[in-house]
């Protein structure tokens, strides 16, 4: 048997996993670490997150700051990604330039 944890209590530990997840941004297999067990986590407890009742408003806006966060997260993965992909064809450009010299050199 299973027991259903207040909405309350499932929001705060998802607040918890994301800050740890962006606290770790700039550590790829820390910050991919992070996200599988949020991902994981997060599918045990979606029924619960995805329902709330209409009256609870301050889940509802709670559950909506948690999907901002996802996404600003997600930006933020994205951009650290471009930044890794354009500093290797920067360093590529400069090593194929450094190896073919422009002007021979005379004695």
């Amino acid at each position: 048997m299973t027991v259903q944890l207040p909405l309350s209590e499932v929001i705060s530990t998802a607040k918890e996993k994301l800050s740890s997840a962006s606290a770790c941004l700039n550590d790829s297999s820390a910050f991919s670490s992070a996200i599988a067990e949020f991902d994981s986590w997060l599918s045990e407890h979606k029924e619960l997150i995805s329902a709330p009742a209409p009256e609870q408003v301050n889940e509802l806006e709670e559950i909506s700051q948690l999907i901002h966060q996802v996404t600003r997260l997600e930006l933020q993965a994205r951009y650290n990604i471009s930044l890794v992909s354009d500093m290797q064809g920067y360093i590529h450009g400069q090593l194929e330039n450094t190896a073919t010299p422009h002007a021979t050199y005379r004695r």
